[in-house]
């Protein structure tokens, strides 16, 4: 199985090579089709057999939407550092002509014939760049023409790291049989090519390709030394990046196939009673690589599963010398009948010890939980055998011959747990040893097996096993799986060693030598910021709440804050004016105010946070008041949510339009909640767009379970209205306008990126599955703000993963934890490289204005950036070990702080030419997270590693920084109440990190003096080599010296 962006193009290649398609299977509740490919006909080997039983088939996974994703690629197998699988071959009756025929058709090629020595092989490329290998069928061309009909789907190509260990899991686990070998000592690699003889013609002695005609073969090569590496050598394919899928084969009877492969104890992905797809299973083979394993529902059985079939087959070596080998049939009875006499017998045997006052002999744990499992596979009745009479004994451990696997008593059964990929040879090696010693802590022995918790449970295989339905990496499906999960008690967890098999060690040592040691209150402090799981904290109206590392209020313990109470405290609504004029804020509102309103609006706001199409909005105004046309574009809620985020760039109360004791703000925000409990009845386009934009009004005064239902209201209900869905044939039809059109894609997208924004601004999850959405982002080509908010989504788009994996799963290996950030990162870098010269911002050069919006975005780029880097900033807490993975800490720090100046310079640039008083108020979580990373520099008494390109030289450039961040806070203070509660955390962060590090710089330099004095009579009074930094509060303060940036 191969994953493809585009059917249609896959299709047609596939189908200019010959191939019939016999199968489709989709599944729209789940978004993804399965095209099944094989040569077909009478010319071809197989005919018109079921699609179960051809030995080769091609399956062609799509995920809906890809097609349209500019963004969206596979990756092919064949390129560093995702080598893995390497191509299909195809075998054709006139090699040439039939190279010909495809160069003809404009498919491009990554070897001619004519390329390099080897002249018998051709590798095209198909739309999605996999190679697709040509070989000849016969050492000779078979006609003088060429005719796809009588092509071959010969063999697909894995990588594999140890030749002697793949070879003796295919052939002893899976059955195949090694036909072929090719050996290249020259090239330094070996070529294995197995299969399942009795299904396939007969070899060709003496043909330098004995086996060209046959189908369904699996090549493994082998590069000489890759067996002497550490850890995993190839890409398996379903991991991110994705391509590649599986093998598949079929069998003749799928119960017993699984209970003999249960047997051999492999590595399963998913067993046949896993998850609600109970016809399909998954083996991993020793590289991890998926092996699917399905019914021939041409030779379905009941219950008579041969084991050893009769096979004489001649393996020929690429120098001749054959070797015969016989496989002798046995006369045996199906697996499943004999499992079920002896189960039944064994039952008998244990109720006849229980009849006579006895206790069977108890079983070891790691054959009982074997026997059981095989059992339930083949759907065996087992434990059956009970007492009569309980004993009059007072022993609490009744030893029975069949547990159930699912008991109290036994915890770990319970436990979700997912098999690794595993990188040991088989059978089992040293490793399972460790880790089945690990578990011999919690008391018992467990089957051999490797475990790794970077995959779901099977539970959540079912669909997503053939494709990436989310469209993200594996570790994003959800799995319940955590060191709880197995109940261990206080003093068995506190075991040395006890929790290394969730792949983090108690003591992982830091391994990398640093000159500048940081003591244990930096260490302490330094911890505190990378932190990436979240915490309960009371709020502050008192209640408790989840808030997630990236909003930074994990940091400190809120104490409940003064809430004005109101006169005016809403009951049940009803309509309209009569529930404005029961809350007092239904006098009517001049139109020219509106309009200014308005317009601040759509000048500083909607500009970033780009909702509302402005012209669109005026026309439904028009025909809604004016015409009395109910419009799905217009409603008063929108309209007074837009005015109460416009007062917030005018002055707190107005001249006129009294409003005391409310603020203009509340005032609108106030109408637009009141006549919200109407509009949600029956809700249109404008409910969401009004939803967003109360979101960001909550946020900004504090009330932040407002804010962020708001905002989780606005999706729900983008989605309630189909407002994710391409209206490209509705438009067609004629059924809406394209203007109607845009507004919904422009509601949808500015929807998306708020509940994006208020998912990392609190630190919560936010769970959306991308493959629903196929309406386009906008194009951009009407105006900036349409291009802008283009790029706010695409950088939200890259940035998920990480929301999902690093800042909510605390159960992820940290070598998998790093490569998807560094997979993110390189997106995120990618994206601003590749940004428009009219998009880029030179923060060297204050002196051209540029879009306010556009400083926005760079803002929000790089808090992104910080969110990506910040959990790495700690030496030991998820940095990757044994081996080591990754940059490294120091380029992590660095990166963060060179994203928090690179905030600061933005900030002074937006300053310099429009002020903090007309700000999106989103701004603030980006400060946020700049001042805390430069909050963290300028405290820190520990010098900077020369490594992050930072010396103590920069440190007054810093608190520059700082300083900057705090007069903007000040300022926006002035109107957005959570940019004073911003100010205020970081004052008390600043004050506790700065007692920590005073406390311990103390108590080193006490022990440092009573060392000395013991030594000498000339001890040195202590000092500091760091200049003093200025308190927070100084920091804000206009007078600072440091206030002046240079």
């Amino acid at each position: 199985m191969i994953r493809v962006k585009d059917p249609k193009k896959s299709l047609e290649f596939y189908q200019f090579l010959g191939l019939s398609q016999i199968q489709q299977l989709d599944f729209p509740e789940n978004k993804f089709s399965l095209y099944f490919l094989a040569y077909s006909g009478p010319n071809s080997l197989q005919g018109d057999r079921h699609w179960t039983d051809r030995n080769a088939v091609l399956e062609l996974t799509h995920n809906y939407g890809t097609e349209n994703d500019p963004n969206y690629s596979v990756v092919n197998g064949n390129t560093e550092p995702y080598r893995g699988f390497g191509h299909i071959a195809i075998s054709v009756d006139n090699i040439e002509l039939a190279c010909q025929r495809l160069e003809d058709a404009g498919y491009p090629f990554q070897k001619k014939l004519t390329d390099g020595r080897m002249k018998n092989i051709a590798f095209v490329k198909d739309p999605d760049n996999y190679w697709v290998e040509i070989i000849r069928r016969a050492d000779e061309n078979l006609t003088t023409t060429t005719d796809p009909s009588r092509y071959r789907l010969n063999h697909t190509m894995l990588r594999v790291k140890c030749a002697e260990t793949s070879l003796k899991f295919y052939q002893e686990v899976m059955g195949m049989t090694q036909v072929r070998m090719s050996e290249n000592k020259d090239a330094a690699f070996n070529l294995y090519f197995l299969g399942y003889p009795a299904s396939n013609p007969k070899v060709q002695e003496g043909a330098r390709n004995p086996v060209a005609e046959w189908e369904g073969l699996l090549e493994l090569t082998w590069n000489y030394g890759t067996e002497k590496q550490e850890g995993k050598v190839y890409h398996d394919g379903n991991s991110e990046p994705q391509g590649f899928g599986h093998i598949c084969i079929t069998v003749d009877d799928l119960d017993a196939a699984c209970a003999r492969f249960e047997s051999l104890n492999v590595n399963w992905k998913k067993r046949l009673t896993d998850g609600r797809m109970k016809n399909v299973a998954f083996i991993l083979d020793p590289d991890g690589y998926w092996i699917e394993v399905v019914q021939n529902e041409a030779l379905k059985r009941t219950s008579n599963c041969v084991t050893a079939l009769p096979r004489v087959v001649t393996i020929v070596r690429e120098k001749g010398n054959p070797a015969n080998i016989s496989m002798v049939m046995t006369n045996e009875i199906s697996l499943r009948a004999a499992t079920e006499l002896f189960s039944a017998r064994i039952d008998q045997l244990c109720q006849f010890i229980y009849d006579h006052g006895l206790d069977p002999p108890a079983m070891k744990l790691e054959d009982e939980l074997g026997i059981n499992r095989v059992l339930e596979t083949l759907r065996i009745p087992h434990g059956l055998a009970r007492r009569k009479d309980p004993p009059t004994s007072d022993k609490q451990h009744v030893p029975v011959c069949h547990r159930q696997s699912s008991t109290k008593e036994n915890p770990v059964e319970d436990a979700p747990l997912s098999q690794n990929i595993s990188e040991t040879p088989y059978p089992a090696s040293a490793a399972k040893n460790t880790i089945r010693d690990a578990i011999s802590l919690l008391g018992f022995q467990y089957p051999q097996s490797t475990w790794d918790l970077a995959f779901p449970p099977a539970e959540s295989l079912d669909y997503s096993l053939y494709a990436n339905i989310t469209g993200g990496h594996p570790l994003l499906s959800d799995t319940s799986f955590s060191p709880d999960s197995l109940q261990l008690s206080p003093d068995v967890a506190q075991q040395p060693g006890a929790l290394t098999l969730y792949g983090q060690t108690q003591n992982d040592k830091d391994e990398e030598s640093d000159s500048g040691e940081e003591d244990e209150a930096e260490k302490d402090v330094i911890e505190q910021i990378s932190h990436r799981i979240g915490t309960l904290k009371i709020a502050g109206d008192g209640h408790l709440r989840f808030y997630g590392a990236t909003s930074n209020l994990n940091l400190v313990d809120v104490s409940a804050t003064q809430q004005r109470q109101r006169p005016d405290a809403r009951t049940v609504r009803h309509d309209g004016q009569d529930i404005l004029n029961h809350l007092r804020v239904g006098q009517p509102v001049d139109q020219a105010l509106e309009d200014h309103l308005l317009e601040l609006y759509f000048t500083w706001q909607n500009s970033s946070t780009y909702v509302v199409d402005k012209d669109m909005y005026m026309i439904a105004r028009s025909k809604w008041r004016d015409e009395l046309d109910d419009t799905p574009f217009y409603s008063e809620v929108l309209t007074n949510a837009m005015c109460a985020i416009g007062s917030a760039f005018e002055a707190r109360y107005h001249a006129t339009f009294i409003t005391f004791p409310k603020s203009l703000a509340e005032f609108f925000a106030d109408r637009a909640k009141a006549l919200l409990e109407i509009e949600l009845d029956s809700p249109c386009v404008a409910t969401v767009q009004a939803l967003v934009i109360l979101s960001c009004h909550e946020g900004s005064s504090n009330r932040d379970a407002r804010g962020w239902l708001y905002s989780g209201m606005s999706m729900r209900l983008a989605f309630d209205l189909g407002l994710h869905l391409d209206m490209t044939p509705y438009v067609e039809k004629g059924d809406l306008s394209t203007v109607e059109a845009d507004v919904r894609r422009l509601a949808f997208w500015g929807s998306y990126c708020a509940d994006h924004f208020w998912g990392f601004y609190l630190g919560r999850p936010f769970r959306m599955n991308a493959g629903d959405i196929t309406v386009s982002k906008a194009a951009g080509l009407k105006n900036p703000n349409e291009l802008i908010s283009r790029q706010f989504a695409v950088l939200w788009e890259i940035i998920s993963p990480l929301g999902h994996i690093l800042y909510g799963r605390s159960d992820i290996p940290r070598h998998d934890l790093q490569r998807l950030c560094y997979r993110v990162t390189e997106d995120l870098f990618s994206w601003k490289a590749n940004l428009a010269s009219t998009l880029d911002i030179d923060l060297a050069d204050d002196s051209a204005p540029k879009l306010p919006h556009l400083l926005m975005l760079h803002m929000q780029y790089h808090q992104i950036v910080l969110f990506a880097h910040r959990p790495w900033v700690s030496k030991s807490y998820i940095q990757p070990r044994s081996p080591r993975q990754g940059p490294g800490y120091h380029h992590a720090r660095k990166m963060c702080i060179e994203s928090s100046i690179a905030i600061a310079r933005l900030l002074h640039i937006y300053e310099k030419h429009y002020t903090f008083r007309r700000m999106n108020n989103q701004v603030v979580a980006m400060i946020f997270s700049a001042a805390l990373m430069l909050l963290y520099v300028t405290i820190s008494t520990t010098p900077l590693s020369s490594k992050t390109g930072f010396e103590m030289s920069d440190r007054p450039e810093m608190i520059a920084h700082l300083n900057l961040c705090f007069r903007a806070l000040d300022e926006l203070g002035q109107s957005v109440e959570n940019a004073k509660r911003t100010r205020d955390f970081l004052v008390a962060l600043q004050r506790r990190w700065q007692a920590r590090m005073r406390q311990s710089g103390a108590t080193k330099r006490q022990m440092s003096s009573s060392s000395s004095s013991s030594s000498s009579s000339h001890a040195l009074a202590p000092h500091s080599s760091s200049p003093r930094v200025p308190d927070a509060e100084q920091l804000a303060s206009p007078n600072h010296p440091s206030t002046r940036l240079v």
